[in-house]
């Protein structure tokens, strides 16, 4: 599966959240996220910009791992790596999805996001168990790489 390495992986990613940050620059599109009475409108160009600093962050700390021949629990690499990385594709294909899907009410003045909403929302639950799953890697790799040398 992994012809690459873990960091190389993210810096990949890293060169595609660029591109879209540089398409995005002069860009009035942004995400809506409604929590009861609350819309938060971001910038899609501010979410680049975090992402392109988180995965490359996450990039350095694996590059970091593989120089120090420091071994990571490769099914944990994996999972980490697939979900993070997966679901940028996934999150620009269902938006894409939820803007072909007719609106579900016949009073046009209101916008059904609720399971746009959810789809994020869920989304967003993967990436962060996926970032716990890195955690407890990058925590227990070091006393088992420790263990083994001794």
């Amino acid at each position: 599966m992994f012809k690459f390495k873990a960091h190389q992986y993210f810096w990949i990613t890293c060169l595609f959240f660029l591109l879209l940050w540089l398409y995005w620059s002069n860009s009035d599109d942004a995400i809506d996220i409604n929590i009861h009475d609350t819309y938060f409108v971001i910038a899609n160009s501010h979410i680049v910009k975090l992402l392109f600093a988180l995965y490359g962050f996450i990039g350095f700390i694996y590059w970091a791992f593989y120089e120090t021949k420091i071994f990571l629990i490769r099914i944990l690499t994996k999972l980490h790596v697939l979900i993070t990385i997966g679901s940028v594709p996934v999150y620009f294909l269902g938006l894409k999805l939820f803007k072909l899907k007719p609106p579900n009410t016949n009073f046009p003045l209101i916008d059904d996001l609720s399971d746009e909403n959810l789809f994020l929302t869920l989304l967003f639950l993967f990436v962060i168990i996926a970032q716990l799953l890195f955690i407890i890697n990058l925590s227990i790799s070091p006393f088992k790489n420790f263990k083994r040398k001794s």
